[in-house]
């Protein structure tokens, strides 16, 4: 015989933010280039053909430039982005 789940009586309370704090944004905060480097990969698939015999040729020479650019944000941040940089170098090598 099977045992039921007792439905709990209690009503659920639900959490408010208190009225002089704001919603964190999702755009604040320098998360802007990340949010853009995102879409940017995202609209590889919407990337012409531009005449070219293959497909993805446009779509690999975008993908190659949009990689130059975060490498390029990246070594200009060196110094945010240094912790994670060594952590990845150490694991591989």
């Amino acid at each position: 015989m099977r045992k039921r789940n007792k439905v709990s009586s209690k009503p659920q309370t639900v959490k408010t933010i208190p009225a002089n704090q704001k919603w964190p944004s999702i755009l604040g905060s320098g998360t802007i280039i990340p949010i853009l480097v995102l879409l940017l990969y995202l609209t590889i698939h919407f990337i012409p053909d531009l005449g070219a015999y293959d497909a993805m040729g446009p779509q690999w020479l975008y993908m190659v430039a949009v990689d130059l650019i975060v490498v390029l944000f990246i070594v200009a941040r060196k110094d945010a982005y240094i912790e994670a940089i060594t952590a990845i170098l150490t694991n591989i090598f």
